[in-house]
């Protein structure tokens, strides 16, 4: 939050509110309008999310992400950060951070650079992999070429798949669902990897949103209020709840929370 504040009035960012088609508490809405020279001269990249996602471009701000530390800032076309729905955002925390986010790349640095293990060449054929994808079948038939140790779009056990597209129709990629193996946790997540162009130039966009459903709140998951019993009753619900999340069972809220990921990515768009 703190970070949120600090940029907030310093984010080139102009918001209008309009009405969202879910009546949700996130129903309210804000398209952000976010200069992108950096990238593509007299370009404005467009979004439209939650108002309660409290959207802030880290670009605005002296702090920059480890991760792209040694990119050159005209490779940044985006750095957006959002605060997540928690359950307990206005007790335990109040000023939770924005810790979700979406970041839109320019490829020429990226391809070469960053915290990653993959070539040149891998990267490269990751991101033809992304933009090949048509169908959701696509997804598993065609060959996906993994770029990190940890999870990937190649590797995970991706919960209700979909392709989507940007409102322009430049940027293409799929959407996730997923939950990390590393921990025997209660923490799914929508995972977002796309490619495309902006102003003929190449870009990758990725994403993670954390998603604090109902689920979360019972099983007291990592970050919770509510304490993780240590107690084997308490383990076997997390197992059980893990495995119907991914046999492709995710509760109702949890695919709703989705679903509002996908929507306001679905937005983007980039025009002069």
């Amino acid at each position: 939050y703190y970070l949120w504040s600090q940029n907030q009035a310093k984010a080139p960012a102009v918001a209008t509110t309009s009405p969202s088609p879910s009546a949700t508490p996130m129903a309210a809405t804000e398209k952000l309008s976010l200069p992108i020279d950096s990238v593509a001269s007299g370009y404005q990249l467009s979004l439209e999310v939650p108002t309660a996602w409290r959207t802030v471009d880290l670009r605005a701000s002296a702090y920059s992400p480890s991760t792209y530390s040694d990119f050159n800032a005209n490779d940044l076309a985006a750095i957006l950060r959002f605060v997540p729905e928690h359950p307990e955002r206005n007790t335990l925390y109040p000023t939770i951070e924005p810790m979700n986010r979406l970041d839109v790349l320019a490829t020429s640095t990226w391809v070469t650079k960053g915290n990653d293990v993959a070539t040149a060449a891998q990267k490269q054929a990751y991101l033809g992999y992304l933009g090949s994808l048509k169908t959701v079948a696509d997804i598993t038939a065609k060959k996906c070429t993994p770029i990190s140790m940890g999870g990937s779009a190649c590797t995970d056990v991706k919960v209700k798949p979909q392709i989507i597209q940007s409102a322009d129709g430049n940027l293409s990629g799929l959407a996730y669902l997923s939950m990390p193996t590393q921990s025997v946790s209660y923490d799914p997540r929508v995972i977002i990897e796309m490619t495309g162009t902006i102003a003929g130039k190449s870009v990758y966009v990725t994403g993670s949103f954390n998603l604090y459903d109902n689920l979360y709140t019972t099983l007291g998951a990592n970050g919770a209020k509510k304490p993780q019993p240590a107690t084997a009753a308490w383990t076997d619900q997390v197992v059980a709840a893990r495995k119907a999340f991914t046999d492709g069972n995710p509760t109702a809220d949890t695919v709703e929370m989705y679903n509002r990921v996908v929507t306001a990515v679905k937005t983007l768009s980039a025009k002069k």
